[in-house]
């Protein structure tokens, strides 16, 4: 069983982003069951070091037509009982280019990928 920690970041939805995508990997590839409350085996802190939108190219009118969004996280899972480290991810980076820029969007689509790095890297060492 694990639950999350998480320090809200500049955009209250994205922690709710990134812990729905945590529990639907986690779930998805067998790697723990998830609970909301009370007592965890494991607990997950995780916390977003960087994201960003950027505007790359604009027409003659002086309008965005290319964005670049970057998200970097980092997850240390600690043991629940003993709050001991037992893995920590190191930092796990996301970017893509989108020709429109919806943040909601780009967020949803950066957290998907980037938990699946991240469970991915969880599993090799679990």
């Amino acid at each position: 069983e694990m639950g999350i920690r998480a320090s809200p970041p500049l955009y209250p939805w994205l922690s709710y982003s990134l812990r729905t995508e945590l529990r639907d990997e986690l779930a998805a590839r067998g790697v723990g069951r998830w609970v909301d409350s009370g007592r965890a085996d494991y607990e997950i802190a995780l916390k977003v070091d960087s994201f960003t939108i950027r505007s790359w190219l604009t027409d003659s009118d002086d309008a965005t037509s290319l964005y670049s969004a970057n998200m970097n996280v980092e997850a240390i899972v600690y043991k629940g009982d003993t709050n001991q480290e037992v893995w920590r991810s190191g930092n796990i980076g996301y970017s893509q280019s989108y020709e429109r820029v919806q943040e909601k969007t780009v967020a949803s689509d950066l957290t998907r990928e980037l938990m699946r790095r991240l469970v991915s890297s969880m599993r090799r060492a679990f």
